[in-house]
């Protein structure tokens, strides 16, 4: 089924490159059915360096993530944008769960002050949220 946005977690992670059921000979299908289910984009969640360095290696991944690394969509962490006043933080800010956690307790904006003006006509005196 088609949806704006996909989220895929490529649930493989270990340093021999082992990338299970994504490494057989149908994943190439498996792919293509992934990628063209997303209308405006698709996020891969995953370890890179994994697939890169696959045992056996896999022409599919190393094709794919080389697209991605070459348009500039591969980034070593998650890239949050804050709405309130439209700055990204860097990915890198946002690598290990830890750091998520952080970032959202503080109410996943961009940590500034928040500056809205509220109903009462003062300024929100809280960090952006």
């Amino acid at each position: 089924e088609e949806a704006d946005i996909v989220v895929a977690s490529l649930v493989r992670s270990n340093p021999k490159g082992h990338i299970g059921f994504l490494g057989k000979a149908d994943a190439e299908q498996r792919v293509n059915v992934l990628c063209t289910r997303a209308r405006l984009g698709l996020i891969f969640i995953g370890n890179a360096k994994c697939f890169k360095n696959a045992s056996p290696p896999s022409p599919l991944w190393c094709k794919l993530l080389q697209f991605l690394q070459q348009s500039g969509s591969i980034f070593d962490g998650l890239p949050i944008k804050c709405q309130q006043h439209k700055s990204l933080c860097e990915p890198a800010d946002v690598c290990e769960p830890q750091q998520l956690a952080k970032w959202c307790k503080e109410g996943a904006g961009c940590g500034r002050q928040c500056d809205t003006l509220l109903a009462c006509g003062h300024v929100c005196p809280l960090r952006c949220h």
